[in-house]
């Protein structure tokens, strides 16, 4: 199993620990993956998500890291900036 094989496994396994997503496509971005040589997740599609699970949240002035805070807890969130 090569380097990127393995991290694309533990980026699955991290988005299902922590968002529940077992589609990682949903989120992941194959163009900045490929340049960054490492799973990168797509904000755009991230976003896009969590309105579908939590509504339009900037009409509570809430950002996208305060969902994840409020919903999904500090770990989530250190994992999914560390993984943008």
């Amino acid at each position: 199993m090569n380097k990127l094989t393995r991290q694309l496994k533990l980026f699955q396994k991290n988005l299902l620990k922590h968002f529940n997503i077992s589609d990682f496509e949903k989120v992941y971005c194959p163009l900045l993956s490929f340049i960054r040589m490492k799973p990168t997740i797509d904000d755009i599609k991230f976003d896009d998500l969590l309105h579908k699970r939590h509504g339009n949240y900037e009409d509570d002035d809430l950002s996208m890291s305060d969902v994840i805070l409020k919903y999904y807890g500090a770990d989530a969130h250190r994992w999914f900036v560390k993984n943008l």
